[in-house]
């Protein structure tokens, strides 16, 4: 399947890999596009994955993911009790990755949004429910130069520093 991407729209594709902070395609890209990818991810690897796409991105690069979100909430069997809508079944399609790893997710945007502010230096320029086959939600983003805001404590701390006196010279 890499090979026929490759092949037919010219452009470079890389394997994935089950812990994201060990996947290293070999360098940043403007453009990062997960079709469906985020449709079969564990809950435990979700924000992972986000952080580490968006570190991969060059600055204004953009990530364009498809997710299953509340249209396609009922096409899924999930877990009771989903934190934010989060669901998972771990009987997904792929019968040679183990079910800890790939299955069937359903994270709504209630569940996306949260993990994507958190990041700090992506900015959602769209999201459109069922945007994909009718039911996956897209999401498309843009990689900013902001990271998160200084904390309180790094700000009193910055402010200290700038009101303490110069050391003396050595000597």
């Amino acid at each position: 399947m890499l090979d026929l991407v490759r092949e037919r729209m010219g452009v470079e594709v890389a394997m994935s890999h089950s812990v994201p902070e060990q996947f290293d395609p070999g360098g940043s890209f403007d453009l990062i596009f997960a079709l469906s990818f985020f449709s079969h991810m564990p809950q435990a690897t979700y924000a992972r994955w986000l952080a580490r796409l968006s570190a991969l991105l060059r600055p204004a690069g953009a990530l364009l993911f498809t997710a299953h979100g509340h249209r396609s909430a009922p096409l899924i069997k999930r877990d009771a009790g989903a934190d934010e809508g989060f669901g998972w079944d771990a009987n997904g399609e792929h019968p040679t990755l183990p079910g800890s790893e790939y299955g069937l997710t359903v994270s709504p945007f209630e569940f996306v949004w949260p993990r994507l502010q958190a990041l700090g230096d992506l900015r959602l320029v769209r999201f459109e429910e069922g945007a994909w086959w009718g039911h996956q939600d897209a999401y498309l983003l843009l990689k900013t130069s902001r990271r998160r805001p200084p904390s309180m404590r790094d700000r009193l701390r910055a402010w200290r520093d700038r009101r303490a006196p110069a050391a003396p010279p050595p000597g």
